[in-house]
C-alpha cells in the first residue's frame, strides 16, 4: 500500500453533470489546475481530477468525475453516479435548452445516489444570455439546491462553488448527518492523523452567487 496515497483526512467523490458543451470540463480543469484552454474536446464517457482541499485543519482529498453529456454514453456515466456525495449540476447561461433540461439530469442523479447537489449557471462572461440569475436561483429553491454561477474561462466563483460543497459536506460530518460508515455515501477515512495548518482558504475576491 502506498502510504502518500492516502495521505488525507477524507476523500470526498465528486461528479459533474449536464448536457454536452455546458463547460463541465472546464469547469473541473479551471478548480484543479488553475487553467483554461478553448476548444477542450467532449469528454468521451468519464474524465477525472482530483484535488486536496485544506478545510478546518483537515486534508480532504476531492475525486472529481467528470461525465459526459451525450446520450450515448448514459449508460456508462449513470453508473459513477453512485456512491458520489456531491454532484455539480451545470448549465450554460447562454443555453436556455441546456437550463431546461436540469430537472432530468437532476432526477436521474437522485434516482442513483444521495448527492448534495448544487446548480451552476457556468458561462458568465459569455455574450448572449438566456437564464436569468432569477431563473437559476428559483431552480435550486425548488429541489433544494446551491446556487452559483461561475465562469470556466476567468475562474469567477470556480474555488468557491467546489469548496462550498467542501465545507457543506464537512459540516455534515461533523454533525453527524452522514454515516462515514456507509460505502455508498462517497466518502473514505484517510490515513492522515496530524493536525495540518489551515494554508488554503477560498479567494476572498470571488463574489459568491448562492442562493
Amino acid at each position: 500500500m502506498n502510504k502518500q496515497q492516502y495521505n488525507y483526512h477524507y476523500s470526498f467523490k465528486f461528479i459533474i453533470v449536464g448536457d454536452s458543451g455546458v463547460g463541465k470540463s472546464c469547469l473541473l480543469q479551471q478548480f484543479t489546475e488553475g487553467q483554461f484552454k478553448n476548444n477542450i474536446d467532449s469528454t468521451v464517457g468519464i474524465g477525472f481530477g482530483q484535488k486536496d482541499v485544506i478545510y478546518k485543519d483537515s486534508v480532504i482529498r476531492v475525486n472529481i468525475w467528470d461525465t459526459a453529456g451525450q446520450e450515448s454514453f448514459r449508460s456508462i456515466t449513470r453508473a459513477y453516479y453512485r456512491g458520489s456525495i456531491a454532484c455539480l449540476l451545470v448549465y450554460d447561461v447562454t443555453k436556455k435548452k441546456s437550463f431546461h433540461h436540469l430537472i432530468n439530469w437532476f432526477n436521474e442523479v437522485k434516482q442513483d445516489s444521495q448527492a448534495n447537489i448544487i446548480i451552476v449557471g457556468n458561462k458568465i462572461d459569455s455574450w448572449g444570455r438566456e437564464v436569468s440569475q432569477d431563473e437559476g436561483q428559483q431552480l435550486a429553491q425548488q429541489t433544494g439546491s446551491l446556487y452559483f454561477e461561475t465562469s470556466a474561462k476567468t475562474g469567477e466563483n470556480v474555488i468557491l462553488t467546489f469548496e462550498t460543497l467542501v465545507q457543506k459536506i464537512y459540516m455534515k460530518i461533523k454533525n453527524k448527518e452522514i454515516d462515514i460508515d456507509d460505502p455508498q455515501n462517497g466518502i473514505k477515512l484517510g490515513m492522515m492523523t496530524e493536525i495540518q495548518p489551515v494554508i488554503n482558504q477560498s479567494n476572498s475576491n470571488q463574489n459568491s452567487s448562492c442562493c
